[in-house]
């Protein structure tokens, strides 16, 4: 993992990578194969992306109970603010069902006051099977004076596979999804046997439609949503043009795997 701060990303970012690796570090040691990490923060802690990611996801295996991690979860989120240096951290439970816990961080920047802020969500709507599940080890950033662990995911697989689910889910749609979805492509990602045991009617009202998505979803708000969570020097070379073009090549790739997959 690269070190934010030698990489231009404003004080509150940083404060949150390091808050989230120690979170990480302190849930992966305690739960080892029974939690597994996903969304933003798998694709910058094990894939390699360059977008840091505001808040953190992971999925449960069901021998690990939202009862237990209700308990445990403020703590260590308390415990991992604390040791990144942000102050007076408050954490509240602000979702509490039987698919998902979801946890809220309020805390003030040391140097400035500044508020910071994100969130942490545990789902159990079931993981995929267990060849698409990884463990691998995590070296932090040598300036977060932590000592590598590791870490149980989603394989690159299943990562472009609920990345195309969450596309096209009708209550989402952010920029993110096509920025993962083309580094889950150059890495190499092929989730059309895990699409195929999807139902056939959802793979068939989605396949082709793909680029109406990806459209929907202009330069306007990459350029908000997506460039302040990349480096200084990444986001120079991104344009309206660049997004367009990524924008294709997601769609194009997306639509050839729905359709392998029926």
């Amino acid at each position: 993992m690269y070190d934010p701060a030698s990489e231009g990303f404003s004080a509150s970012l940083c404060a949150i990578d390091r808050c989230q690796v120690g979170l990480l570090r302190a849930l992966a040691t305690r739960y080892s194969a029974r939690l597994y990490l996903k969304g933003g923060m798998a694709m910058r802690a094990l894939f390699g992306s360059l977008r840091l990611t505001k808040d953190i996801d992971f999925e449960r295996d069901p021998s690990l109970s939202n009862d237990s991690l209700r308990k445990a979860l403020p703590a260590a989120l308390r415990a991992a603010a604390l040791a990144s240096t942000l102050q007076a951290p408050g954490v509240s439970i602000t979702k509490d069902t039987r698919t998902t816990l979801r946890a809220s961080l309020a805390a003030t920047l040391k140097e400035t006051g500044a508020p910071v802020h994100f969130e942490v969500e545990v789902s159990g709507r079931g993981l995929p099977p267990p060849e698409y599940l990884v463990r691998l080890n995590l070296v932090p950033p040598m300036a977060y004076r932590m000592t590598q662990f590791g870490v149980s995911s989603f394989n690159a697989h299943a990562m472009a596979a609920s990345k195309v689910a969450a596309l096209h889910s009708d209550n989402r749609s952010v920029p993110r999804d096509i920025f993962d979805l083309n580094d889950l492509i150059a890495l190499g990602a092929n989730p059309v046997a895990l699409l195929a045991r999807a139902q056939h009617d959802w793979l068939k009202a989605i396949a082709g439609r793909t680029i109406e998505r990806t459209s929907a979803i202009g330069w306007d708000r990459a350029n908000e949503e997506v460039l302040p969570y990349l480096p200084v020097s990444v986001r120079g070379t991104f344009d309206a043009a660049v997004w367009e073009d990524m924008c294709l090549k997601v769609a194009q790739t997306v639509d050839a795997w729905l359709a392998e997959a029926q």
